[in-house]
C-alpha cells in the first residue's frame, strides 16, 4: 500500500437493486484502478469496500453518489476502513 492509498467502506441506499448498479460500480471501478467487491445487502442496498489512489477514489464515490441510469440514490455512506483483503480487480459477489 502506498502513502495516497486509501480504502473504504460504502452502503448506497436507494433504488440501486435491480437496475444494474453493481456493474455500473465495477466498470467505473475497474475504469479507475480500483480494486475491491460489490454485493447487494438483503435489506435493499448496495455495499462493498474499495481500494485506490486518493484522486481515483473520490472519482469513484461521485460515480457512487450518481449511479446507474436506471438508479435513484438516496443516500451514500463511506467510512474510511482498513484494508480486509488483498485484491486484484473488482469483483460482483453474490
Amino acid at each position: 500500500m502506498t502513502i495516497d492509498t486509501r480504502t473504504v467502506s460504502f452502503k448506497i441506499t436507494g433504488k440501486v437493486q435491480g437496475v444494474w448498479f453493481r456493474a455500473y460500480s465495477r466498470d467505473s471501478a475497474l475504469s479507475l484502478n480500483i480494486d475491491g467487491w460489490v454485493k447487494n445487502d438483503p435489506d435493499g442496498a448496495v455495499f462493498g469496500e474499495a481500494v485506490g489512489s486518493e484522486k481515483n477514489m473520490e472519482k469513484f464515490i461521485n460515480v457512487l453518489r450518481k449511479g446507474s441510469p436506471n438508479s435513484r440514490v438516496e443516500d451514500v455512506f463511506v467510512e474510511e476502513s482498513p484494508e480486509t483483503g488483498n485484491y486484484s480487480g473488482f469483483e460482483i459477489r453474490f
